[in-house]
C-alpha cells in the first residue's frame, strides 16, 4: 500500500469496535511506531499486549452496562496508556445508569502529542451510542475531533 499510494505515515490510525478494538489495542502494544493514535469501541484486551511500553495517542469509548465485554476491561486498556503516555492518573466521572448520556475526560499531563481521551456512556455493546432524546450518535465526532488533531 504504501508504494502504490500517497499515504502521510504521520497520519495512520487504527479503529476498531468490539473484536476490531482488541485488535487496535493489540496495534497500539506493538505497533505504536508505525500508527499515530487508536480509536477503540467497546475493547478489551483479546489477543494480547506485546510491548505496549511506547505512547501513542489513545481515544476510547465504552457502555457503563457493556454486556459483552464488561467496561472493567476497557478501564484496563485506557489505564496501560494513561501510564505509558505519562498522564496524571485519576478516576473519570462516568454518566449514572438510565442516565442515558455520555461522559467524555481528556487527561492531564500527557507527554506532548499523546493524549488520551476516555468516553463513558450509559449503554451497551454499541459502536455508534445515541445520548437519550438525541437522532445522532456523539461518538463518531468525538472520533474524529480526536483523530484531527494529528
Amino acid at each position: 500500500i504504501l508504494g502504490d499510494l500517497c499515504i502521510d505515515k504521520k497520519r495512520i490510525f487504527a479503529t476498531g469496535f468490539s473484536y476490531g478494538a482488541g485488535m487496535s489495542y493489540a496495534l497500539a502494544c506493538s505497533r505504536a511506531n508505525v500508527f499515530r493514535a487508536v480509536a477503540l469501541y467497546a475493547g478489551a484486551q483479546l489477543s494480547g499486549c506485546n510491548g505496549g511500553n511506547t505512547p501513542i495517542a489513545y481515544f476510547a469509548a465504552h457502555g457503563i452496562r457493556d454486556s459483552v465485554l464488561d467496561i472493567k476491561q476497557g478501564r484496563m486498556l485506557r489505564d496501560r496508556f494513561v501510564m505509558v503516555n505519562g498522564c496524571t492518573q485519576q478516576n473519570p466521572p462516568e454518566p449514572s445508569e438510565d442516565s442515558g448520556t455520555h461522559q467524555c475526560t481528556s487527561y492531564q499531563g500527557c507527554k506532548e502529542g499523546y493524549p488520551v481521551r476516555w468516553c463513558a456512556f450509559d449503554g451497551d455493546h454499541n459502536p455508534t451510542e445515541k445520548d437519550r432524546g438525541q437522532n445522532e450518535s456523539w461518538v463518531p465526532r468525538e472520533a474524529w475531533e480526536f483523530l484531527s488533531q494529528f
